[in-house]
């Protein structure tokens, strides 16, 4: 089942400070993540990379409307 996730969606262990605070700030495990949250957050850094804007939590949570 999360083959795609290390595969598809380049997703390492360990998990770069953007993930893991998103993860510590919604007080969730990696694996109670579905496969479409995984792809939202890495979505989000790539698109953070792209237009030169650093991804920050904060920045996330507003744009996802995400409340811990």
């Amino acid at each position: 089942m999360y083959d795609c996730l290390f595969l598809d969606l380049h997703v390492r262990v360990p998990f770069d400070d953007f993930i893991k605070g998103v993860l510590q700030i919604l007080n969730v495990a990696p694996t109670q993540l579905h496969m479409n949250r995984w792809t939202i957050m890495k979505a989000f850094q790539a698109l953070c990379l792209y237009i030169s804007v650093p991804a920050t939590l904060g920045l996330f949570l507003h744009y996802f409307r995400s409340r811990p």
